[in-house]
């Protein structure tokens, strides 16, 4: 019987309808009323439901995750701003969104995580940066920064938290996708290894379905592009391993936002069924192949099913059959495809050419033309290899680089917080008091209520427990310019720019209730006095000593008020501070 060439698709998800109005409002609805990880959640869900649907419905994504961000921005949490400004950035990459219009964010990203000292997330810009490079066809800056994302990640972080264990996944899940791309399957295989350890410690089972659909990419990949360099063994291996992972996937799919109940998942889901059938070619995978034609959504996922229908084809001796469906595939990429899927597209050509070679087997050029694409493909082996030493290379220079500004930034940070320590926060004071500027910048002191008395009734290792606390909860609830450092004992500065008083209170407010509100554990009960002042106008006119004197003094007239409060200080230079004169030491 001749196979089936066209036809309607099996029953599945068919790229439409996955990102409802309902989920829009859902999402829309969380802002201003859910707290920041719901929020989180809400762009994670729209970002995976707007890469299925059709453009018109992926620009609505785009605009509701923008949304989002813009909630995120006025709640000023540093890591949710992170996070937020992730998502916003990646949906442009995998939507038909033009690719400049993710350049900014992708700055935004970059700069914000430099900023707020989050390296995971810096790693993370970096992939996202390389991933940008690829598609755009600029090969050596995606593999600057992917060497970049690579040296970041080379250690460890400490991800004990399960916010931080996930970040670390999904930065190692993106630059695992990103070496795919760039052919550097062996670092991918690592990376991708790293992401699945993490993610099964984690309540996250989509994410273990997105990074083990990712790792079927590459397998399916490495193993096409081991075929090309004469590696046929290896690249069995490789075909089995993905069938093994396919697997796994299965109840995955199963659970999860993707699934359309009455049918198997290799019939819903193209890169699971592709390598279930490159594993074991045969004209059974057919009908199946046909409907994921029909719904395969990302163009690695759409060559590869069309690998595998060839394939199988071929194996019935369906030759003209499987060179129609190639060609039908070849045909209908969209423009720039080689460019941003090279090692696929590659797989595909050589596809084609095997099989017209079969179809003609007595050109007198055929023999001259194998051997020439042999030798061509040893060489791109060869500069393949080559690449990856490089890579290596250089992320370990980026990493030896590193070590060095840290050594460098140690000096200015305070060990046991991580916060920038008295000597930064005086230069900082200092470079703010020499701009001729006319902008609002408000100053802050604060110290913790009770802390002596945790020092003194429980333990001093107690005590540093509360510092690091409290030094967390300042920072995550201050906004996103501001700076905070720990300036001595269990007292803490912020400089607010471009705020006025009133403004930097209220900001200040939140982070007096957020610490008030820290389990007893970590917390241990404390609360913060807070004194906040402004800069003087002009600056010149005015000095860090007489600054930290008014905030002291509005810091003292909070903790007589009772403590746990804001007290905003007087606009001139006051001695009434019970410890103005400490401020005045150099």
């Amino acid at each position: 019987m001749r196979p089936r060439l066209t036809g309607a698709p099996p029953p599945g998800p068919s790229g439409e309808g996955m990102l409802t109005d309902a989920v829009i409002d859902g999402a829309l609805a969380a802002v201003g009323t859910a707290g920041d990880d719901e929020l989180v959640d809400r762009a994670r869900e729209l970002l995976a439901r707007s890469q299925r649907e059709r453009p018109q419905r992926q620009a609505i994504g785009v605009d509701s995750i923008d949304v989002l961000l813009d909630e995120a921005r006025c709640r000023g949490s540093p890591v949710l701003v992170g996070q937020l400004l992730r998502y916003a950035g990646v949906i442009r990459l995998v939507t038909h969104t033009p690719l400049a219009h993710a350049d900014p964010l992708l700055d935004e990203l970059t700069a914000h995580a430099t900023r707020h000292r989050m390296p995971v997330l810096l790693a993370d810009a970096h992939a996202l940066r390389a991933r940008r490079a690829v598609l755009a066809a600029t090969e050596e800056a995606a593999l600057s920064d992917a060497a970049t994302a690579l040296a970041l990640l080379a250690d460890e972080p400490d991800a004990t938290d399960p916010r931080s264990g996930r970040a670390l996944a999904t930065a190692l899940t993106d630059l695992g996708l990103v070496l795919t791309q760039l052919g550097a399957h062996e670092l991918a295989d690592e990376v991708f290894e790293r992401s699945q350890r993490h993610l099964q410690t984690l309540p996250v089972a989509q994410e273990l379905l997105v990074n083990a659909l990712n790792r079927l990419r590459l397998l399916l990949s490495w193993a096409l592009r081991l075929e090309r360099a004469g590696h046929v063994t290896q690249a069995t291996r490789r075909f089995a391993e993905a069938a093994d992972v396919g697997r796994t996937v299965d109840p995955l799919w199963r659970s999860s936002i993707f699934h359309a109940g009455g049918t198997p998942p290799a019939q819903q889901c193209a890169v699971l069924g592709a390598a279930l059938a490159l594993a074991d070619p045969g004209i059974e995978h057919v009908p199946r192949l046909h409907g994921l034609t029909e719904i395969a959504n990302f163009t690695p996922d759409r060559i590869v099913v069309a690998i595998a229908l060839g394939r199988s084809l071929e194996r019935d001796g369906w030759l003209a059959e499987a060179m129609a469906a190639l060609t039908r595939l070849r045909d209908t990429l969209p423009d720039g495809a080689g460019r941003s899927e090279p090692m696929l597209q590659l797989a595909l050509s050589r596809e084609l050419a095997r099989l017209q070679a079969q179809l003609v087997p007595d050109s007198p050029s055929a023999e001259p033309i194998d051997d020439y694409a042999a030798a061509l493909e040893a060489e791109m082996w060869s500069l393949r290899q080559a690449r990856i030493g490089a890579m290596r290379t250089q992320a370990e220079h980026v990493r030896l680089a590193r070590e060095h500004v840290t050594a460098t930034e140690q000096a200015l940070s305070d060990p046991l917080t991580g916060l920038p320590n008295r000597r930064a926060m005086d230069g900082l004071l200092t470079d703010e008091l020499a701009t001729t500027t006319t902008a609002p910048c408000s100053v802050a002191l604060l110290d913790i209520d009770g802390f002596k008395e945790v020092n003194d009734t429980r333990s001093h290792a107690v005590g540093d427990e509360v510092l690091r606390a409290v030094a967390g909860v300042l920072r995550e609830s201050l906004r996103c310019g501001d700076t905070v450092a720990r300036y001595g004992g269990d007292e803490f500065v912020v400089v607010l720019p471009d705020t006025a008083p009133a403004a930097a209170a209220a900001a200040l407010a939140r982070a007096v209730r957020a610490v008030a509100g820290l389990p007893p554990a970590s917390g241990a009960g404390v609360t913060l006095s807070a004194g906040v002042v402004a800069l003087g106008l002009p600056r010149s006119d005015d000095s860090a000593t007489a600054v930290l004197s008014r905030a002291d003094a509005a810091m003292y007239q909070a903790k007589r008020l009772g403590g746990d409060r804001v007290e905003a200080g007087s606009p001139t230079v006051s001695t009434t501070g019970a410890r103005a004169a400490r401020h005045a030491a150099p």
